[in-house]
């Protein structure tokens, strides 16, 4: 089984998305107090080895995704940023 966590401003806004990933049988931990540590550079390193997958929600606004992806990026997570607006043709 492979562990998700889902980055959030507010853990209700992805409630549906946690629900999907666990049908799938995914584990899931949805957190807005992980963002926080994050921002405030805490050492969280002992809690992301038990993350294979990183999702950055759509309540996270690009400057918290550009203050947390260097902190991410030091491991070796698969990381995914959802967004809910559709492409355009470009």
């Amino acid at each position: 089984m492979s562990q998700i966590l889902i980055l959030t401003k507010n853990c209700l806004a992805d409630i549906q998305l946690q629900q999907d990933l666990q049908k799938l049988s995914f584990e899931v931990f949805n957190s807005c107090s992980i963002l926080d540590l994050l921002e405030a550079d805490f050492d969280v390193s002992q809690l992301l080895r038990f993350f294979k997958i990183v999702i950055l929600s759509e309540s996270l606004s690009e400057p918290d995704v550009s203050l947390v992806m260097p902190h991410l990026k030091a491991y070796d997570i698969f990381i995914v940023r959802r967004d809910h607006e559709e492409p355009d043709e470009k």
